[in-house]
C-alpha cells in the first residue's frame, strides 16, 4: 500500500469502526431500556388499538405520529410531543395516563430521541414484515388448515414445526435441517412453490434463513402483544404479598 494512501484509509477505518460501535450502543440501549418500557407502560393504549391514532409497537407507525401529529423529532426532545406527554409539559397531553413515569425512565426517552431515536427492526417485525405474507401469499393455498397438502399447514408456528408427511417443516436456530428452507430454495426434491416461474426470488429466501436462523419467531400483524411486566417493576408495593400488619405488632 502506498504510504500517502494509508495516510488516509486508516483514520477512515478507525472512523467507520467508531460509528458502527455507536450505532450498536444505541441499538442496545433501545432494547434494553426503550422497547421495554414502550411495551410495558404504553402498550395497552399504543399498540394495535392505536389510541388516538399512535401506535409505539414499530418504528414506522411511531415515527409517523398520530392525531396530533409527529409525536417524535428524533435529535429533538424538548419539541418531541412524546417528551413534551411524559413529562406533563403539553398543553393537553399526558402519558401514561394513570401513573407518572419514573424520573430515570424519562431520562431514558429523552436521551433516545436526542440521540437521534434509533429503533432496530425486532424479529417480530421482521416476520411481519418479511416472512408472514410470504408465506401466506405464495404457500397459504397449498397449506392452509383446509388444503393440508402433504399434510403441511402453515396457518401458524405450530403447525409449521409439527410439519407434514414429510416432518416437520423448520428446525428452529438451523435453517440447514429446515426442510421448508430447502423446499423454496430449489434444494430437495419437494419444492414450493411446484411452479418454478413462482419460486421465490434470493431476498426472500434470505429472510427466511435468517427468520430461522432467529428462532422463527412467529406473531402474526394485529396480534396484541404480551404485556411486560420488568423486575423493576415488581418491586413496586402492589406486587408485593399481602402482610397483616398486626402480626407486626
Amino acid at each position: 500500500m502506498h504510504p500517502q494512501t494509508s495516510k488516509f484509509l486508516i483514520p477512515l477505518l478507525f472512523i467507520c469502526a467508531a460509528s458502527t460501535h455507536a450505532a450498536t450502543e444505541q441499538e442496545e440501549f433501545f432494547e434494553s431500556k426503550i422497547r421495554p418500557l414502550f411495551l410495558s407502560k404504553c402498550g395497552k393504549c399504543h399498540g394495535p388499538s392505536a389510541k388516538g391514532g399512535l401506535q409505539l409497537d414499530n418504528r414506522d407507525m411511531a415515527l409517523k405520529g398520530g392525531n396530533t401529529g409527529k409525536v417524535i423529532i428524533p435529535g429533538n426532545a424538548k419539541d418531541s410531543i412524546l417528551y413534551q406527554a411524559i413529562t406533563d409539559t403539553h398543553d393537553s397531553l399526558s402519558m401514561p395516563p394513570d401513573e407518572s413515569l419514573e424520573p430515570h425512565e424519562i431520562e431514558s426517552v429523552k436521551q433516545w430521541i436526542n440521540d437521534g431515536a434509533v429503533w432496530p427492526i425486532s424479529k417480530v417485525e421482521f416476520f411481519q414484515r418479511n416472512i408472514f405474507y410470504v408465506l401466506e401469499n405464495r404457500c397459504g393455498s397449498c397449506h392452509n388448515e383446509k388444503n393440508k397438502k402433504g399434510g403441511l399447514s402453515i396457518a401458524s408456528r405450530e403447525r409449521i414445526l409439527a410439519g407434514g408427511e414429510s416432518g416437520p417443516a423448520i428446525v428452529p436456530g438451523d435453517p440447514d435441517k429446515s426442510l421448508l428452507l430447502k423446499a423454496v430454495s430449489y434444494e430437495h426434491d419437494l419444492k414450493m412453490p411446484p411452479d418454478e416461474k413462482k419460486k421465490l426470488n434470493s431476498g426472500n429466501i434470505r429472510a427466511i434463513t435468517q427468520w430461522i436462523q432467529d428462532g422463527a419467531i412467529w406473531v402474526a400483524p394485529n396480534a396484541v402483544p404480551e404485556y411486560v411486566i420488568t423486575d423493576e417493576q415488581r418491586q413496586h408495593w402492589s406486587f408485593q404479598p399481602v402482610v397483616n400488619p398486626k402480626a407486626n405488632n
